[in-house]
């Protein structure tokens, strides 16, 4: 259902064909994702024969399972107001190739006037401890460009 839903995108009459890519899943899912991306066969998790045939058509497509753990229920941490986001165990995100048949996903923005490099700054403990240490500032974020590349599902 993502596959055709993503794939069937149009800008006013204008098919996008918008080819998903990616598989974004939870470490849940890491595993049953893989066995449905690449397998030979078909693989409804029961066990039991698929109707139409064995072959898996997901095989063929391309598509690469990518597991993090921010996407499962661990979630993750805002660092500037402390404010925990969970994810789910179920969740799972299909996302096209950015620049793929025109395909727009996320963006990577950099503060302006960085050079889109880190700030390092070393220095030389003192006050009776031994050691050199670094800070390292790289201001850095994400946005989603367009939501016609990326698709969020439930398992």
């Amino acid at each position: 259902t993502g596959i055709a839903k993503i794939s069937k995108q149009r800008i006013k009459t204008r098919p996008l064909n918008v080819r998903p890519r990616y598989l974004l899943v939870p470490h849940d899912l890491r595993f049953s994702s893989d066995i449905h991306l690449t397998s030979a066969q078909r693989f409804d998790g029961s066990g039991a024969t698929t109707a139409g045939g064995v072959k898996n058509p997901l095989a063929e497509l391309g598509i690469q399972a990518i597991s993090d753990d921010r996407l499962g229920v661990a979630g993750c941490t805002d660092p500037s107001t402390g404010t925990a986001y969970a994810g789910s165990a179920t969740n799972w995100y299909l996302a096209a190739r950015p620049g793929e048949n025109g395909a727009k996903t996320l963006v990577v923005k950099y503060r302006r006037g960085t050079g889109r490099v880190p700030q390092i700054r070393s220095w030389i403990r003192t006050q009776g401890t031994w050691g050199l240490g670094w800070d390292v500032v790289l201001d850095i974020g994400a946005d989603a460009d367009d939501y016609r590349g990326l698709y969020e599902g439930n398992s």
